[in-house]
């Protein structure tokens, strides 16, 4: 390999190499150094494998024992280990196939009798269309598998169908064991106020709308009890829930996913809401787009066949035609020629001066949190879902993550510490019972609060945390604003694709203005960041039966 390919890599790669290569000795090769460079990399980019190039390196590498290992013929002997025409880390290759088994396992399991079915008594204030139609579909169908999924983006009304089932699932037994879950604090708790803001919408009556507000749940740590030596509940000790009702499912890693399935009970039924056009999680695993491609092209008899709606008509259209226009060109990979891109400030100075304007929509923030009252901090949380900044990028420049967080410190003549600044956590932490994503406001006394919580939390007691007055394009996932501002940087890089875009896009409920440069942004839309993983191929070859 050239000096100029090795600069391509981090340090941990190149460590990661070197041990491979030693590890097989005699049989090292040049093929081996470049596909161990190139699986590290692409894990740390949260892929789960990598194709191998061809015939000849797939051959080579067949020899580079104890290095890398074949699956079935040499079991899980090896670090590496190469399964048909993808190469694996060991633990991914292991999670990975238990997941698709679990899948499968799920998908084919029994269904208790439905309720007495009033999909169209729940649905009649509503006017009649196909798309609520579709709607129904998602509900009967969600009613009568062990594994549903219900996929579509913001605004196409996937909650609303959800509030229907959970009302549906509330007259199937007199006391069903229901949990709602979602990979943030933040999701979970739209989720909730979605489902019950969704609920008023039918004609379901008021002590039903109280117990669908009532139902338990959380992020899917906390559902799962997970702690520092992992999760309480798992095969040995499975979750006491009949119906588990999972959104956001496109931020789900393979490891957290497979670690949910396991707690499953075989009776669990599982419901699965999400996007499958948003960015994936940034750990390793594609899952939820893997699920619905698999789902889509499973043939009749298949396990997963019919597990999917797909639910494509945007009830925001009318309200935000533009914005659902702009989402929908994004996502067939193109920017319209009609969006306007504003110019990308060169220094921090006139970053400064283009924000200021849209920065007033903090200013309520630090009075609503010295107050501190429970009114007033649901203003306050209310108040921060207005307007957020979005980046691509982290750093310290001023299109960056953290130069634009202290450039609207600095606009509002605030300190990190000062009342009515939000933090997001960046690490868990099981002691606190607070995760990565969840997002507090400081207030008077150098104190978090954080929604859904009644106990306000020391600031330096928190774990790793950042101001969170922008954010970036993957923690905004599970939360909406009514106006999103997406700075990108002046320069495109492999992280900067598609997906990203999108994701910060439908972020917003009414407008969204973006600054760069146009051919950046275009490049970007145009490019799609491509996870390897062979969950989907495996979910459709349903005769698997290995070893885990």
């Amino acid at each position: 390999m050239t000096p100029a390919e090795i600069r391509q890599y981090a340090d941990i790669d190149l460590e990661f190499a070197d041990f491979i290569v030693r590890l097989a000795g005699e049989n090292a090769c040049p093929v081996l150094k470049r596909h161990a460079l190139e699986l590290s990399s692409a894990v740390r980019n949260g892929a789960a494998c990598i194709p191998v190039e061809n015939e000849a390196a797939e051959e080579e590498l067949r020899k580079a024992f104890p290095a890398v290992g074949c699956f079935p013929e040499n079991g899980w002997s090896t670090p590496l280990i190469l399964e048909g025409k993808r190469l694996y880390f060991q633990r991914l290759l292991r999670m990975e196939n238990k997941l698709v088994s679990l899948f499968l396992e799920l998908a084919r399991g029994e269904v208790p009798a439905p309720p007495p079915d009033r999909v169209d008594e729940v649905f009649s204030p509503l006017p009649p269309s196909d798309a609520v139609e579709h709607q129904k579909k998602a509900v009967r169908n969600a009613l009568t598998h062990p594994l549903a999924i219900i996929s579509g983006g913001p605004g196409t009304g996937k909650t609303t169908a959800a509030s229907a089932l959970l009302y549906q699932e509330l007259l199937r037994s007199p006391a069903p064991a229901i949990a709602i879950a979602a990979p943030t604090g933040k999701a979970h708790f739209r989720l909730r106020e979605a489902l019950s803001r969704d609920a008023e919408k039918f004609a379901i009556p008021e002590g039903y709308r109280q117990q669908i507000w009532s139902l338990p749940g959380g992020t899917i740590h906390r559902l799962l009890g997970w702690g520092k030596n992992g999760p309480k509940y798992g095969p040995a000790h499975p979750l006491p829930f009949d119906l588990v009702l999972l959104d956001e499912c496109s931020m789900i890693s393979l490891e957290l996913m497979t670690a949910l399935l396991e707690a499953l009970r075989p009776d669990t039924r599982l419901i699965m809401l999400g996007d499958r056009a948003q960015l994936s999680s940034v750990d390793s695993g594609v899952v939820f787009s893997d699920l619905c491609q698999a789902a889509e092209d499973a043939p009749q008899g298949h396990p997963l066949h019919g597990v999917m709606t797909f639910l494509a008509h945007n009830f925001r259209a009318q309200s935000a035609p533009g914005l659902v226009a702009l989402a929908e060109a994004i996502r067939a990979g193109r920017l319209p020629a009609e969006q306007e891109v504003l110019p990308l400030p060169g220094d921090r100075s006139r970053m400064a001066q283009a924000l200021a304007p849209a920065v007033e929509a903090f200013s309520g923030l630090s009075e609503l949190c010295r107050k501190g009252d429970p009114d007033a901090l649901k203003q306050a949380f209310s108040l921060l879902e207005k307007f957020k900044i979005i980046c691509a990028v982290n750093g310290d420049a001023c299109y960056g993550l953290a130069g634009i967080n202290r450039i609207v410190l600095s606009l509002l003549g605030l300190r990190e510490d000062s009342p009515g600044v939000p933090v997001m956590v960046g690490k868990n932490s099981y002691e606190l019972d607070l995760f990565n994503g969840d997002t507090g406001l400081v207030i008077s006394g150098r104190q978090v609060r954080f929604p859904g919580r009644e106990d306000a939390l020391p600031l330096a007691s928190l774990p790793k945390s950042d101001i969170a007055y922008a954010i970036t394009a993957h923690k905004s996932q599970g939360s909406g604003y009514d106006r999103v501002l997406l700075v990108m940087p002046p320069e495109g890089s492999s992280v900067m694709t598609r997906e990203l875009i999108y994701t910060a896009v439908t972020r917003a409920r009414h407008q969204v203005t973006i600054r760069g440069g146009r051919d950046v942004i275009e490049e970007c839309v145009a490019h799609r960041f491509i996870k390897n993983s062979g969950l989907a191929q495996k979910l459709l070859a349903s005769d698997m039966k290995h070893s885990f």
